[in-house]
């Protein structure tokens, strides 16, 4: 009997041993506009992948609104632009970077979702990394490279179950050790 229940344990580990362990990460959730954070993840995917189709499902037609931030504005940029100013902005930086040269992670693992109800919320200071690389921009030689490297806040709107971004406030970099620029001197670069 002891010689059975010893073959019997030595078959089951070997049996364990034999079967593959997967090692590759969890499958990412498929994120949708019916929750705060799933939005905001939509948003940078828009970003990553150029398309200003997606892009702008998210942002609010009634109300949506871009502030620069004060280092911006002492700059001389303006204190906001609305929607047209933004869809232009980034179209043109959709077309003149290709999806490929553009990088932007959101830190988004704080954001909750509201309670029930709440048709308005503030997602507030969100750090982001943005690199956006013009390949041969110079005289077709050297390529020119924005670094935004900061932190923002998000206004979004609950409109017929779907999230819409209806604020876009920007800060000024910190001391971390870049050069000094914003996602929304990145953006004004191609405004025109």
């Amino acid at each position: 009997m002891k010689k059975l229940t010893l073959l019997l344990g030595l078959s089951a580990l070997l049996f364990t041993a034999c079967t593959p362990i997967s090692t590759s990460p969890p499958d990412e959730p498929e994120w949708t506009q019916t929750t705060v954070r799933g939005t905001l993840e939509l948003f940078g995917d828009a970003w990553n992948d150029a398309d200003l189709p997606a892009y702008q499902k998210l942002l609010s037609t009634d109300s949506f609104i871009f502030y620069f931030s004060q280092g911006d504005v002492g700059q001389g940029y303006p204190a906001y632009w609305e929607l047209p100013t933004e869809l232009a902005a980034a179209d043109n930086l959709y077309e003149d970077a290709q999806a490929e040269q553009i990088s932007l992670r959101l830190s988004l693992t704080e954001v909750e979702e509201p309670a029930g109800g709440v048709t308005t919320v503030q997602v507030n200071h969100v750090p982001y990394d943005l690199y956006v690389t013009l390949t041969d921009y110079y005289d077709g030689e050297e390529d020119l490279t924005f670094h935004a490297q900061s932190s923002c806040d998000f206004e979004l709107s609950l409109t017929e179950g779907k999230w819409y971004v209806t604020i876009w406030r920007d800060y000024s970099p910190t001391g971390c050790g870049i050069e000094e620029i914003t996602w929304g001197a990145t953006k004004a670069f191609f405004e025109e």
